[in-house]
């Protein structure tokens, strides 16, 4: 959950910010807004200084007016000199530290433009993955038996999370690597997610549980529960051992397969020419796209991009290896994962009549129960408090004309405004999206569209979607 003052005040400071006369003072108040973003994101709490699209948008203006920033270089991930134990297994990790990947979030940005001056000139074979919106982990097998696992750092161990890891390892039947594994040491690193079927009873345990995302700090804090626990996957991308060289992305995918791993869904898009790639990264992406979003069968994990990645890792490394990022692959962050996604808790929902029926709208806010109603001169804090007092169903309220606070609701944006308003469209949309008092409603914000509702994954109304839960209810009824 984002902190709501901290998050105001930043985005009235974005929102009059000026690239072309930024002053010394302004840029390094920029700076400490990201140290700060960081600081609170690196104690895996599932706490965040302000949603994601908005921290993206300090770190693009700060790209801008100083693109020598140390924050712009270095990894900031979570150290914990402490874990004793933890550290008893980094050899392989300080040889290969943990790297972030440059995100592009439009295919004319100077990321993408970047990526595409450092293509081979000839035709290249492509390896494109889905981007789990989960916690970076390393875990660590000594003479084929899991011994550690730790959150992500850059040399030394991050978070112990062996006895969570321990845990979702034994769901997977992964706690000893297969026989022929002969090294000694081994690592494999990967995500630890909350699939979308296991987010409503990750809710029962705490309901204040915005996203998977955030569902994943609660199912692993140290208190959580081994029943919590067991509801979080480990998802792999990477095996690292000595002597272990891999010609293409793709045979380590399928090494960590065949170790009894499971992968993010990937793609293979072969023989793509550097006059093609960027037509051929938008075709790619729309078709991913109605693949995880696909109405019937939608991937069951929280996703928040595409990684491509030229699959030879002679290429790969040929196109440069950098200190916090590599050449040889960007993340896509766009259409259905662009990072103009944002959250708000409905406070109550306000109808607008039109010429042939009424059109709900979401009146939110960036924390549950924050609106404050006066009804015959008496005051309620949030609908919560209302609902116990109040039969507001009886038509003779208008919650509008009754909500007193109004110009204080709304969920800040990375360009200094405000939403309040979230339309609905239909009626049915309500039951869609699981919309009720104090619910937490998700919508993109930006460009021509506007405000528009979506699900958590990001994807839109269309299709049917959402009717599961529909029928849900019904049958429950």
């Amino acid at each position: 959950m984002a902190n709501k003052g901290k998050e105001f005040e930043i985005s009235a400071f974005l929102g009059s910010f000026d690239v072309t006369s930024a002053t010394i003072e302004q840029i390094e108040r920029l700076e400490d807004y990201i140290r700060e973003a960081n600081t609170v994101a690196n104690m895996k709490t599932g706490e965040t200084l302000v949603v994601d699209a908005i921290y993206d948008e300090m770190v693009d203006i700060l790209k801008q007016v100083k693109p020598e920033s140390p924050l712009l270089t270095e990894l900031w991930e979570t150290e914990d000199e402490t874990n004793v134990a933890g550290n008893q297994y980094t050899a392989l990790l300080k040889q290969n530290p943990m790297k972030s990947i440059q995100t592009v979030k439009s295919f004319d940005s100077k990321e993408m433009l970047e990526f595409l001056n450092n293509f081979p000139d000839e035709p290249t074979t492509l390896h494109m993955s889905m981007k789990l919106n989960g916690w970076g982990i390393r875990i660590v097998y000594l003479n084929r038996q899991f011994v550690s696992a730790t959150s992500r750092a850059r040399s030394s161990a991050g978070r112990d999370l062996t006895r969570q890891l321990g845990i979702v390892l034994e769901k997977m039947g992964m706690l000893t690597l297969p026989d022929d594994v002969s090294d000694e040491l081994v690592e494999i690193r990967g995500e630890l997610v909350l699939p979308f079927y296991n987010l409503e009873k990750a809710r029962e345990y705490n309901p204040s549980i915005v996203s998977a995302f955030s569902g994943v700090a609660s199912m692993a804090r140290d208190s959580a529960s081994d029943d919590e626990v067991a509801l979080l996957d480990f998802v792999a991308y990477k095996a690292i051992m000595d002597g272990l060289e891999f010609g293409t992305q793709t045979e380590q995918y399928n090494f960590l397969e065949d170790l009894g791993f499971k992968t993010p869904m990937y793609w293979i898009v072969e023989n793509v020419t550097k006059d093609e790639l960027i037509e051929t990264l938008e075709d790619v992406l729309d078709e991913i796209s109605e693949e995880v979003f696909n109405e019937e069968n939608s991937y069951e994990y929280f996703t928040d991009g595409v990684v491509v990645q030229v699959d030879d890792y002679a290429v790969y490394h040929a196109m440069g290896d950098g200190t916090k990022y590599d050449a040889g692959n960007i993340a896509l962050k766009l259409g259905d994962w662009s990072q103009d996604n944002y959250y708000g808790y409905v406070q109550f929902i306000e109808y607008s009549r039109g010429k042939s029926k009424l059109s709900p709208v979401a009146i939110i806010s960036s924390q549950p129960n924050e609106a404050i109603f006066d009804i015959n001169g008496e005051l309620y804090y949030g609908m919560d408090d209302l609902l116990i007092e109040v039969n507001i169903e009886d038509g003779k309220y208008d919650l509008m004309e009754c909500v007193t606070n109004y110009n204080e609701l709304g969920v800040a944006t990375a360009n200094g405004n405000r939403v309040r308003r979230v339309p609905l469209y239909e009626p049915m949309n309500l039951l869609r999206l699981g919309v009720k008092p104090n619910s937490i409603l998700h919508f993109k914000y930006g460009g021509e569209a506007g405000v528009v509702p979506c699900f958590e994954d990001g994807s839109l109304l269309k299709g049917s979607k959402g009717v599961d839960y529909i029928d849900t209810l019904f049958d429950e009824y």
